[in-house]
């Protein structure tokens, strides 16, 4: 059985590749009262910490493969 999906073309023109459907995330949360309202923000901190380091690691994988003025994009704020 063949499954037809409908969309629309990025551009004009012919082309052979493989096709890749673009799915909405599952953006759904459970509300949760929180009680240690310092453990959450310390939580918080922790992962935006963590966030900046992995954002660090990465700009300076860019910085070797692809040169210092592209990985400057790791810079924004």
């Amino acid at each position: 059985m063949t499954k037809v999906l409908k969309g629309i073309a990025a551009s004009d023109g012919i082309a052979a590749a493989k096709a890749y459907m673009l799915v909405e995330p599952d953006l759904s949360f459970d509300q949760v009262n929180v009680e240690d309202t310092a453990a959450e923000v310390a939580r918080l901190d922790d992962a935006l910490a963590k966030a900046t380091a992995d954002l660090e690691m990465i700009k300076k994988k860019a910085a070797e493969n692809l040169g210092e003025e592209e990985a400057e994009v790791f810079e924004a704020t």
